[in-house]
């Protein structure tokens, strides 16, 4: 595979595109906002946010690259406490808080390992 540096790193440009993206339209959101329902019915705006949130942070352990940041998220019936909204300021910071160590730690697990490859 002469190429897998190449679709790595392209995999993390896109990752962080995307999380760039998400972080831009959800923390311009008022907290007025983010209690807006998708749908009739349907998750709010801040749920939404803070399943991103955890499933990223679940991310650190399965990729290898550290603990979780916020425990608390773990289990699915934690994230009932998205919906309420004292808890948005605290999201913002933790989502930040892990796309920032997710992105730092899979660029650098990434580094690592070509730097073992070019030793061979």
């Amino acid at each position: 595979m002469a190429n897998e540096g190449s679709y790595v790193a392209l995999g993390l440009k896109a990752w962080k595109s995307q999380i760039g993206r998400a972080g831009k339209l959800f923390g311009g959101l008022s907290s007025e906002e983010v209690q807006h329902e998708i749908a009739p019915g349907r998750n709010r705006l801040l749920y939404l946010w803070g399943h991103l949130t955890a499933i990223h942070d679940a991310m650190l352990p399965l990729l290898g690259l550290g603990e979780r940041l916020h425990p608390e998220f773990a289990t699915v019936g934690s994230l009932s406490l998205l919906v309420r909204l004292p808890f948005f300021c605290s999201l913002r910071m933790a989502g930040q808080r892990v796309w920032v160590q997710l992105g730092r730690k899979a660029n650098w697990s990434y580094l690592e390992s070509l730097r073992r490859k070019r030793k061979r």
